[in-house]
């Protein structure tokens, strides 16, 4: 996979095969921690645009000369003030400040959307997780509203329909050793409420070939 959109306009993906001529570009970072031995996640309520009153993780469009994983990074710090910056690996990153840190930051995976409705484009979005541990609360933005959430009470009923699928497996594979590369495709219905079909896989990271 590209790791600058720039400098590789005909980006495809080796691991679900998107093409950017088809796909736009985004990506969805989701931080995971423990609160007094209960694992939990951080999620934030969307106050604007698309998907607005759910909850969802942190992303948007790749800008011009980032990477997907700085782009990924400076979406969590807008969305919810949890900055960190990528150390020239486009996988990885660090924490700059003694506020913030984050463990085992990686890509983890690509979802694909398609939607039936002809006015909506296809995406493609590239997945970061890793593990937040933070000394005093995200805070909230014009754009979203975090909250952490411990895994059994994830609001999945006010979230995407896909999300339901796909984040459990995520959150699964975060505990993991070795964790899998998450690969999910969705087509979604004209209203975008409904999923038409869904293919979801998980990859040994080596067989991906990304990253």
């Amino acid at each position: 996979m590209a790791a600058d959109v720039n400098r590789e306009p005909s980006f495809a993906c080796s691991a679900c095969g998107a093409s950017q001529t088809l796909f736009k570009r985004y990506t969805l970072c989701i931080g995971y921690g423990n609160a007094n031995g209960t694992e939990t996640v951080l999620l934030g309520l969307k106050q604007r645009g698309f998907g607005r009153g759910k909850w969802n993780g942190f992303g948007g469009k790749v800008e011009a000369g980032e990477n997907v994983c700085q782009a990924a990074l400076r979406e969590l710090y807008e969305e919810a003030g949890v900055h960190i910056v990528a150390d020239g690996h486009p996988s990885s990153a660090r924490c700059t400040t003694p506020r913030h840190d984050i463990r085992r930051f990686r890509w983890a995976g690509c979802l694909c959307f398609t939607f039936e409705a002809k006015s909506m484009p296809r995406m493609h979005v590239d997945v970061f997780s890793g593990s937040i541990c933070a000394c005093r609360e995200p805070r909230a933005s014009d754009e979203m509203i975090p909250q952490w959430y411990a895994y059994s009470q994830i609001p999945y009923e006010s979230m995407w329909p896909d999300d339901a699928i796909w984040l459990p497996l995520l959150l699964q594979q975060d505990q993991e050793l070795h964790p899998r590369i998450l690969i999910a495709e969705f087509i979604y219905n004209d209203d975008a409420d409904n999923i038409l079909k869904s293919n979801v896989r998980l990859l040994p990271r080596e067989q991906a070939g990304i990253f």
